[in-house]
This record gives C-alpha cells, sequence and structure tokens, in this order.
C-alpha cells in the first residue's frame, strides 16, 4: 500500500490493537489539574463521492485507473462506500455530541476533567480518520487484496473503539498531555508484559542486607526511576519529611520516591516491606497510564486500598506484608471491593464497575 495516510493509519491500527493505553497525564494530585484542550472544530471539507460498484453476477476486482502505473485506489474498492459511510457517521454523531456536551450521556465517563479527555481522545481519533478518509485517491496499492483488507480492519477497528467508549473502557488510543510532561506512546505496549515481570520478580538483598538493588531493579522493569530524595517531590509541600516512606506524583510520572531520610530507614530497607512498598508506588503508576489518573473515579474513597489490591492482584505483592502495621481503618487496608475494583482497572474499566 503506498501514500502517507496509508501508512500512518495502519501503524495506527497496529498500535492500537496491541496497546493498553488510555494515556493522558495529569498534574499531581494535590493540585487542581488543568483543563484539557478543547477539540478543533472540524472544518468543512468537500464530500467525495460515493461510487457504486458495478453490478455483475460475480465480484469483480477493478482495473487500475492509474495512468500507466498498475496501481489500484483505496476509493475505488468495492468495500470503500461501506468505509466512507461508517467513518462519516461516526464523525457526525460523536462529533456533534462533544461539541453540545450530549456525549456524556453515551459513556459511563462524566464531564469532568478525567472524562472530558477520554471523550476529547475518542473524538479526536473519529475526526482523524474523516480527515484521512478525504485522502483517499492518494492510498494506492499494487495488490487490490491489501487494500480490501485494510477496509476490512478499519471498519473492525471502529467497532471495537465505539464499543469500549459505550462501555466507558480503555481507548488504547494515543493522547499526549498538552504541558508534554511525559511521552508514553511507546511504553503502552509491554505494560502487561512489566506486570508480568514484576510478579515473578524474587527480590534480593545485597551483602548488608539492604534490599535497595531490589527496589531499584523492580522500578527498572517499566522503565522508571528511583529518587531517594523527597525534598524533589513536586507534590509535596512538606519538607524535611521523615514519616512518609514512598511516594508517586502525576506530574514526574517516570519517577517514585522512596524516603532515605525516614526514621526508620535502616531498618525498613532491610525488611521485604521495603520492595513490597515499591510494588505499591509502581502500581500507582500503572493505574496513571491506564486510567489517565492515578485516582480514578471508579476508586473513588478507596484510592491507596485499590493501589495496594492492584499491587497484590498484578505486580506480585504479598497482601500480609503490605499491610503490616496498618491500624484498623486505616486507607491501606484492602478489602473485597478493593479488590474487585482493582481487578476492574486491570480488565480496563476505569469509571465503574462492569
Amino acid at each position: 500500500m503506498n501514500g502517507q495516510w496509508a501508512s500512518s493509519a495502519q501503524r495506527r491500527w497496529a498500535a492500537a490493537m496491541s496497546a493498553p493505553l488510555l494515556v493522558l497525564a495529569t498534574g499531581c494530585a494535590q493540585e487542581p489539574a488543568p483543563a484539557p484542550p478543547v477539540a478543533q472544530q472540524a472544518q468543512e471539507q468537500s464530500p467525495l463521492p460515493a461510487e457504486e460498484p458495478e453490478e455483475s453476477e460475480e465480484p469483480q476486482l477493478p482495473e487500475s485507473t492509474e495512468e500507466d502505473d498498475g496501481l489500484y485506489r483505496l476509493s475505488e474498492r468495492p468495500d470503500f462506500p461501506q468505509l466512507q459511510e461508517r467513518i462519516r457517521g461516526l464523525e457526525q454523531q460523536y462529533y456533534s455530541a462533544y461539541a453540545d456536551g450530549s456525549i456524556y450521556e453515551l459513556t459511563p465517563a462524566g464531564d469532568d476533567y478525567l472524562g472530558d479527555y477520554y471523550a476529547w481522545g475518542f473524538v479526536t481519533e473519529i475526526n482523524d480518520y474523516y480527515l484521512e478518509m478525504l485522502d483517499a485517491d492518494e492510498v494506492t496499492s499494487e495488490d487490490p487484496a491489501e487494500l480490501d483488507e485494510y477496509i476490512e480492519q478499519t471498519l473492525g477497528y471502529l467497532d471495537e473503539l465505539e464499543k469500549r467508549f459505550t462501555e466507558g473502557r480503555l481507548l488504547n488510543v494515543p493522547a499526549e498531555d498538552p504541558d508534554d510532561w511525559y511521552e508514553y506512546d511507546e511504553r503502552h505496549p509491554e505494560f502487561y508484559e512489566w506486570e508480568q515481570q514484576a510478579a515473578a520478580y524474587a527480590p534480593r538483598p545485597d551483602s548488608s542486607g539492604a534490599y535497595w538493588d531490589a527496589g531499584e531493579e523492580l522500578a527498572a522493569i517499566f522503565g522508571l526511576e528511583v529518587e531517594y530524595d523527597f525534598d524533589e517531590v513536586v507534590c509535596l509541600d512538606v519538607r524535611d519529611n521523615t514519616r512518609d516512606t514512598g511516594y508517586y506524583c502525576e506530574a514526574t510520572p517516570e519517577v517514585i520516591y522512596l524516603n532515605d531520610e525516614h526514621i526508620y530507614i535502616e531498618s525498613n530497607v532491610r525488611h521485604v516491606w521495603w520492595y513490597e512498598v515499591v510494588r505499591h508506588e509502581i502500581a500507582h503508576h500503572q493505574i496513571h497510564m491506564k486510567c489517565g489518573s492515578m485516582a480514578p473515579p471508579i476508586a473513588e474513597g478507596q484510592v491507596e486500598a485499590v493501589t495496594s489490591a492492584y499491587a497484590v492482584l498484578f505486580l506480585g505483592a504479598d497482601r500480609e506484608t503490605l499491610e503490616l502495621g496498618e491500624e484498623p481503618g486505616s486507607e491501606y487496608l484492602m478489602t473485597d471491593e478493593s479488590f474487585e475494583i482493582a481487578q476492574a482497572i486491570g480488565d480496563e474499566h476505569c469509571f465503574e464497575l462492569p
């Protein structure tokens, strides 16, 4: 298949079917998140005429109409009118619904910051296909079957995309943060593989009996850095912190913070609890990457318990160790409900239980 549109669209198709991901960065947990970008209004385009395939008793492949180059056009394939109609229908339905706010009646996502980004990512993906469809004359191939396969795959992808949106599931479309805090696109295809590696990882203490290296090795599986200076946490106003052990900040999602100034650091770092705390902070990161927030709507009021449950279910953490020393009523104590929510997030539900 030739043409820049075809190449970019195929890359997006392949990425969408393999990447587990809504990928929206937000601000730190203690500060108001910035308003999402406003989707650009679609420019009026001259629609392509829908060409009717010639009637015949048996399907026949069209001959090349490109002058002397032996190429077939995407816009001349028999199923292209179906693709055209599908894209136009989606664009008209959802883009106008986003503009007037009624789109939130079509998905479990609300019209808050995260829900707005979720809807924006969906309509932007639809609009990209709409605009690219207008250049379909430029997409050619020497093999008509290649074009037919592309049409079939795109129709299937659009069906799946719409289904996910109406169910409030992960959209698997790249949506970069407007402030370019962090680039996620190349990280998502490996998310589940990394979780499996973390679950199978067996930390060992160093020669001094400490788990410094083990914690860093766990973080490295996910491409994360470990910062030990809590004064570097941009989401914390407290300085000279000697009480908190770990922290994750949405504004710096490539880093997890561990406090080497903790009053009990010498004993903490020599206990298996240390690397379970690392798993907990990584779970914050994973939930943030998948749902666009470390506190997605589905986890309302139970963020820490759900995060620990996620670490147990998907990162190999030990529940008893994570809950060590927690008093009754602690927000870190896990319940059946927190495990149910964590499992739902693992199954790509960020807004409500399925």
